[in-house]
């Protein structure tokens, strides 16, 4: 099934399944862009908008947070939450990674100290290094980029069954493009419960390009 129908179909229920493993690191991967008062963020892979309140928050009412979404039924989701938020500061785009790039509202938002984050996304995304890359080309310098997602060494019955729920490749190594582009990434792991032979990881980078 394409991903995007699959998304729109467990997309009423998604909360149950992520809300609770990754709720904690989650919170310490905002915490790590260190969003001020008056910053734009964007949400990339926004999906039912788990982060979205948090980075209202965070900006404020100066500020502005981006949530971009491919799947029509998990923004619809993450428009009901922000129904109920104190700013109404969030702007939703229904577009992928490679055309939201290439798009007049990416390029509008495009300065410098952009905020970038991506949460549970590039693990899931079938062109991810191309994607990646051609983001990182397009962010303007000293705009920070923040993936989180899972990795594991080995193929085991949980990672078959997040791979097979989520439609994701938790083998993918996201993080290394990162590393191709900058100099001064960097990573940490985490432990998730019960997610045997699997951790998140939490890698940002502040990218300078020529």
């Amino acid at each position: 099934m394409n991903q995007h129908l699959w998304y729109n179909c467990i997309s009423s229920i998604y909360d149950y399944f992520t809300v609770f493993p990754y709720q904690k690191v989650r919170l310490e991967a905002i915490s790590k862009l260190n969003i001020a008062s008056g910053d734009t963020v964007i949400d990339l892979g926004s999906g039912t908008g788990l982060n979205l309140e948090k980075l209202s928050q965070l900006v404020g009412k100066d500020g502005l947070v981006i949530a971009v979404e491919p799947s029509k039924g998990m923004l619809n989701q993450a428009r009901k939450k922000a129904e109920n938020f104190t700013f109404k500061n969030v702007l939703f785009v229904e577009k992928n990674i490679s055309e939201y790039v290439r798009s007049d509202e990416f390029i509008k938002v495009s300065k410098p100290n952009l905020k970038v984050i991506s949460v549970l996304v590039i693990s899931v995304i079938p062109n991810w290094k191309e994607d990646l890359r051609a983001l990182i080309r397009a962010l303007p310098n000293d705009s920070q980029f923040l993936i989180m997602d899972l990795f594991s060494k080995k193929k085991n019955i949980v990672t078959f069954c997040i791979d097979k729920i989520a439609q994701s490749d938790t083998s993918r190594k996201s993080w290394s493009v990162l590393e191709e582009t900058s100099s001064d990434s960097l990573i940490w792991w985490y432990k998730i419960p019960l997610y045997f032979g699997i951790k998140a990881f939490i890698a940002m980078s502040t990218i300078k390009n020529a």
